[in-house]
């Protein structure tokens, strides 16, 4: 008789039941949770990743404008370093060309900076580490 009342506790939601389900519930977080992490710190990455561009198309901006009003090339890679480590990023990790040209007689002065953002997730080959970021600006000589 005692073992009859046992099994029918069991089947109704006992306690066997309650620890399965508990059991479940973690294995279900153990696979979860790596997957919500790599979507959290991408998101995180991915918008290090914006800051960076914004920084770098400033910084572009900034020596056109520069050069745009006379200054030399070296003055110009100054004036960016000086925007760029203000802004934190690491000025050795950039590469500045700049080019003057004449369009439809009119002289211009064309600054690329290149940047390689170093990335704190491991990205297994998915993504370039460093990623190469890249900053065009064209303006007038005046």
């Amino acid at each position: 008789m005692h073992d009859r009342l046992i099994q029918a506790r069991r089947s109704k939601g006992g306690r066997h039941r309650g620890t399965h389900q508990r059991g479940t519930a973690l294995v279900e977080f153990a696979l979860v949770v790596p997957m919500l992490l790599v979507l959290l710190f991408g998101i995180i990455e991915w918008g290090r990743a914006l800051q960076a561009m914004a920084l770098v198309t400033n910084a572009s901006r900034e020596g056109a404008r520069r050069a745009s009003v006379g200054d030399t090339d070296t003055q110009v890679q100054d004036a960016v370093s000086t925007y760029l480590q203000s802004s934190g990023l690491r000025p050795g990790q950039l590469a500045t060309r700049i080019t003057r040209s004449t369009v439809a007689g009119r002289p211009q002065i064309d600054v690329t900076l290149t940047y390689a953002l170093d990335l704190l997730l491991p990205t297994m080959q998915l993504v370039p580490n460093p990623f190469p970021l890249t900053g065009t600006t064209v303006m007038r000589v005046e």
